[in-house]
């Protein structure tokens, strides 16, 4: 179930309530019915507003416990962050990639190249 609206279209859902549900009650016994139940209400509780020419955003976690209200939008950052941090890392990775498969096609066409200007050389 993810809470993050039409509005913040840019976060493609990065972050579900559900995730935050997991932590906040982690080792806490819960049914399905209850953690999609807490996973709506935590739902309601969040605002997400980017913050217009950057690629911030204010996060507001509205409710009357400010413990848990806070432990909500850390844990939100805390998933947000980590997510952000492993899709950059993937960038990474198939930047590597995509270099290292451009450097062997490279080094085969010289490979190549090199061979037939050795079999030129001792035709002539």
């Amino acid at each position: 179930m993810e809470f993050w609206s039409a509005k913040e279209d840019f976060f493609e859902c990065l972050v579900s309530t559900l995730e935050v549900v997991d932590k906040l009650y982690k080792g806490q016994p819960m049914d399905e019915n209850q953690r999609n139940s807490m996973a709506q209400t935590i739902a309601g509780m969040i605002q997400v507003d980017p913050l217009k020419g950057t690629n911030l955003v204010n996060l507001s976690v509205s409710g009357p416990d400010p413990v848990e209200i806070t432990n909500i939008a850390n844990i939100v950052a805390e998933i947000y962050m980590g997510k952000s941090l492993r899709d950059k890392v993937d960038d990474y990775k198939n930047a590597s990639s995509w270099i290292d498969e451009r450097i062997s096609d490279t080094i085969v066409k010289m490979k190549k190249a090199r061979s037939l200007s050795k079999e030129r050389t001792l035709a002539s």
